[in-house]
């Protein structure tokens, strides 16, 4: 299953939803058996996708495969996913509410519930929560070390209310937030080396620009091992623009 990230486009758009980060190391944590309940089991093969998410019935080396696991006690299908290169998984069992996400490499979009994404070393990529195929709740990416990179916060109706970005150390890079509970007040802010917090204003553009740097570098990093453990070229570098703090 392909895995959505924020992209530089979705960052400006939501830039009037913006926050404070923990400056907290928290990690990923090892995987407990699924949550997924299936009351009728049915294991098979559905097929295989190439490394460019292209359904069919031929396993490519650097590919995945998908199973189907059976179906819920509601009748929704339960799927899951592993990589060509090694048969490990690359999610976890996952509940469609739609079976139109059956051949869908971005089947996210028809998942229900909680799903954890596996790098091909076993190593918890990512993890997340869905409703109808929306984000709910916290979405969180993880470095090759097991720390968190990044961490976003959704609301039951799938609004972005904080994002907080970390470097493999642990320490704060960039965060933004919401606080909806008196005044609307949006807090964008980013971090220095010394774990300090500035507002994003224009007062700061070159503190921005080097919390930019940092962010897509390691971001390009964590996409390109996760593509070399899946035997992949290394994908397309991606670049990122941060929003700023609104003015008063």
């Amino acid at each position: 299953m392909s895995f959505t990230r924020i992209s530089a486009a979705a960052l400006i758009s939501i830039a009037i939803l913006s926050g404070c980060a923990s400056t907290t190391a928290a990690t990923a944590k090892t995987e407990a058996v699924s949550s997924v309940k299936i009351a009728q089991a049915d294991e098979r093969v559905l097929g295989y996708f190439n490394a460019d998410g292209e359904f069919g019935q031929e396993k490519t080396s650097n590919g995945y495969m998908r199973k189907y696991l059976g179906k819920t006690a509601d009748g929704k299908s339960v799927l899951q996913d592993f990589y060509a290169i090694n048969g490990k998984p690359q999610t976890s069992p996952f509940v469609l509410f739609d079976d139109a996400g059956l051949e869908d490499w971005n089947s996210l979009q028809y998942t229900d519930g909680d799903i954890v994404f596996y790098n091909a070393d076993g190593s918890v990529s990512a993890r997340t929560s869905l409703q109808d195929g929306q984000y709910v709740g916290k979405h969180t990416q993880y470095h090759g070390n097991g720390k968190v990179f990044v961490e976003e916060v959704y609301n039951p109706d799938s609004e972005i209310t904080a994002t907080s970005y970390y470097d493999e150390a642990g320490k704060p890079l960039f965060a933004f937030h919401v606080d909806n509970s008196d005044d609307y007040k949006v807090t964008v802010q980013v971090y220095d080396a010394a774990g300090t917090a500035y507002p994003a204003t224009e007062d700061h553009a070159d503190k921005i620009d080097a919390v930019t740097e940092t962010i897509v570098s390691l971001m390009n990093k964590r996409a390109a091992t996760e593509a070399k453990l899946a035997g992949q070229a290394a994908p397309e570098a991606q670049e990122l623009l941060l929003p700023r703090q609104p003015e008063e």
